[in-house]
């Protein structure tokens, strides 16, 4: 009883707000693709829009209950999206003092964690749990975890600050329909890519990953399992994949108002990028 006390008028809004366009919304749009190349598809921009709204609740919820939430927020808001964890740890920089940018850059590429959790997920899962593809992969994966690691170990007390305030609107509908559109613009242009291009397979691939990183490792997945392509190859393109994904977030630091923010994002995220490329040539 106390907790639900503690329930602002506009957390209830937006909760049922979060009910009308995910369980009402959603299912009334048509789900097929119309206009040049399939470009635009009302029900998956409808599902992004709802992804995204799903994400900044649960910044919210987040640093509502806890002013250390910042960390829980990014790994499990990660493992959904990092690119939109990325896009609302972004509008919390703009909204944030200069002692919190540092805090919250270093939360932008610790979401690079659940990411690459999740595309091995995905791996194992498509290929019928065979780590063939993975071999190659092992060495560039356990480099990048152990380092962001090591960087959350040195700067666990700042990780989570405290003091910084939740969003004044638990749903801010405007940033997300902005956000939701840059990520669909994204996605629907990687996918123009891919059928103008479709024998450039890297290419094809990479593109794709700028609008979901997932689905293009399940993609490269997909090739390997019907023996399309090779396990040296599955594993250059799952780190492709990789790459795209994390570096992704060097472009987008740039809509942060605070320099030092765009600096570390783009440094670490340049530099996590590289790994994942380079260190993908010897199977351990």
């Amino acid at each position: 009883l106390n907790a639900i006390s503690r329930i602002r008028r506009e957390e209830l809004l937006a909760l049922l707000n979060l009910l009308l366009i995910s369980a009402v919304i959603l299912p009334l749009l048509p789900n097929r693709f119309i206009g040049p190349y399939d470009f635009f598809n009302p029900f998956e921009f409808w599902l992004t829009v709802v992804i995204v709204s799903l994400i900044f609740f649960a910044q919210y919820v987040a640093l509502r209950l806890s002013r250390r939430g910042l960390l829980a927020f990014t790994i499990i808001g990660g493992l959904v999206s990092s690119t939109t964890v990325t896009l609302s740890i972004i509008d919390l920089s703009n909204r944030s003092t200069k002692e919190h940018q540092r805090p919250l850059a270093i939360n932008v590429l610790l979401s690079n964690v659940p990411l690459a959790l999740v595309q091995v997920g995905a791996a194992l899962y498509i290929t019928a749990e065979s780590a063939a593809p993975l071999a190659y992969l092992w060495l560039s994966l356990t480099v990048i975890t152990l380092s962001l690691a090591v960087l959350a170990v040195i700067e666990r007390g700042r990780v989570s600050p405290v003091g910084l305030e939740p969003p004044s609107t638990p749903l801010p509908f405007r940033r997300i329909l902005e956000f939701a559109t840059l990520l669909f613009l994204i996605t629907a242009i990687a996918k123009v890519v891919s059928v103008a291009a479709p024998s450039y397979l890297p290419l094809t691939i990479g593109v794709g990953a700028l609008g979901n990183a997932l689905s293009a490792v399940i993609a490269v997945g997909l090739l390997y399992a019907r023996h399309l392509i090779s396990a040296q190859a599955a594993s250059q393109l799952s780190a492709l994949s990789l790459a795209v994904g994390i570096i992704e977030k060097a472009p987008l630091s740039l809509m942060s108002r605070d320099s030092e923010f765009r600096k570390i994002v783009s440094v670490g995220s340049l530099v996590l990028a590289a790994a994942a490329i380079l260190l993908t040539a010897v199977p351990l």
